[in-house]
């Protein structure tokens, strides 16, 4: 009777052993080791809510572009639509309006040269509101600065 008791008491306690298990990562992302990718039940359910890309311009900016083959840097100043890009100290500034577009931690600018002019688009990735990467089919691809 002594050992059906104890084997009894031995399964019991390997079957509350296994019921209990481990808690798992379900607290919140709060900790510098913890990352959304091992934390996904937190707040931003495992994807990364904060957009850097600005969602309007200033009234007034300026966008320096450098790119990575040294060709540059080239300055746009933007201007409530209207943009000026210096290409040569030798030739005069292009001028024309702008469309801003931003997505998350992206944005599309597309400058139309005035009158008739070309069309350039920057992609530009943010890597903070102010700081990122960019290509564009007409200027390289480097860095910016906003």
């Amino acid at each position: 009777m002594k050992r059906f008791t104890l084997v009894v008491l031995v399964l019991a306690s390997s079957v509350f052993m296994l019921l209990t298990g481990c808690s798992g990562d379900d607290g919140p992302d709060s900790s510098a080791w913890q990352s959304v990718a091992t934390n996904i039940n937190g707040n931003t359910g495992g994807t990364n809510t904060t957009a850097n890309a600005p969602v309007t311009l200033p009234a007034t900016s300026s966008l320096t572009l450098v790119p990575g083959n040294g060709s540059g840097p080239f300055h746009v100043a933007m201007s409530q639509g209207s943009y000026t890009l210096p290409l040569s100290a030798s030739v005069e500034p292009e001028t024309g309006t702008f469309v801003y577009a931003p997505t998350g931690n992206t944005a599309t600018l597309v400058l139309t040269g005035q009158p008739g002019g070309v069309t350039r688009t920057l992609n530009l990735v943010f890597a903070t509101q102010t700081q990122g990467v960019y290509t564009s089919d007409s200027l390289g691809s480097g860095t910016f600065t906003l």
